[in-house]
């Protein structure tokens, strides 16, 4: 320990400095730290897990399309019927409201097991979806 004189300085309003006032400041040497050579190294952390593969690939990703687009046809479908009525229109049919949400509502399923499954029932579900918004398109839209 020893001790060392500081000057303090403090600006002026003519932009330079002037030493105003010295005061004496305690300097304290800190001990160094070190690790000894028997401590033990820490634990290695473990690597987070990896997730599943899910074998969804480019058929996945169509199939994905496909139901949004159907769930967004159906939900379309049940506004318009709403709002017709709200406003005292006819709006669409109920029939076609119904259809449109059945469609929807099982093209979600349909696309779990195009994104999930492997083999035989993967393609079946996406020939399977693709049937639906083809007829519900074609029924209901084209017509």
């Amino acid at each position: 320990m020893g001790r060392t004189r500081v000057n303090q300085q403090h600006g002026t309003r003519s932009g330079h400095w002037e030493p105003d006032q010295t005061a004496e400041i305690e300097t304290v040497e800190l001990p160094k730290v070190t690790r000894a050579a028997k401590d033990p190294d820490p634990a290695p952390v473990a690597a987070p897990p990896v997730p599943p593969v899910r074998p969804g690939g480019r058929l996945g990703s169509f199939a994905g399309i496909v139901a949004v687009v159907l769930v967004l046809l159906g939900v379309g479908l049940v506004v318009a019927k709403l709002v017709g009525q709200g406003y005292g229109m006819p709006g669409p049919d109920g029939g076609a409201v119904a259809a449109q949400v059945a469609g929807a509502v099982l093209a979600v399923p349909l696309y779990l097991l195009v994104s999930r499954r492997t083999g035989p029932v993967r393609w079946v579900s996406a020939a399977a979806l693709l049937v639906v918004l083809v007829v519900l398109l074609g029924w209901f839209w084209w017509r």
